[in-house]
């Protein structure tokens, strides 16, 4: 199965949100049969391009934890600064799940973020103290789903 880059990205975001509040079924579902894989695509982004998306992922971020400060807490503005930055931000996501056809991006986005973790940290800690309030909040989960391609 291949992992979205947009999904590596965005997992710590999603996690912020917190799961979703449906209760668990009381059987278990069967599993569904998994289409076959599609053959492994040799398409690779140069670093130039992966640093390019990064550094503009980064910004988007940004931008989505701004927004969410700014709400203080009303999570239908928060919902709405998540869409509006997505919106702003929507060539890059396109960009981005783009990306997916390279089976290096993942792993080199997960090590671009391990080598700027003090410049990522304080976004993402601004992000989550934002988020918290709205955490369970229905417009906010689809929201930060849909930035990251779910």
């Amino acid at each position: 199965m291949r992992t979205s880059l947009l999904a590596v990205l965005a997992c710590g975001l999603i996690a912020a949100c917190g799961p979703k509040s449906t209760p668990a079924p009381a059987t278990p579902a069967p599993a569904p049969t998994a289409p076959a894989e599609p053959p492994a695509s040799t398409q690779t982004i140069s670093d130039a391009d992966l640093e390019a998306i990064m550094r503009e992922t980064v910004a988007m971020f940004t931008a989505v934890a701004d927004a969410v400060s700014a709400a203080g807490g009303d999570c239908a503005k928060v919902a709405t600064g998540i869409e509006k930055a997505a919106g702003e931000h929507a060539e890059l996501l396109k960009r981005a799940h783009a990306l997916d056809e390279d089976p290096s991006a993942a792993d080199r986005a997960e090590k671009w973020m391990e080598a700027h973790e003090a410049e990522l940290k304080p976004v993402f800690e601004k992000l989550f103290a934002g988020l918290e309030p709205c955490k369970d909040d229905p417009a906010v989960q689809a929201a930060m789903e849909k930035m990251s391609g779910g």
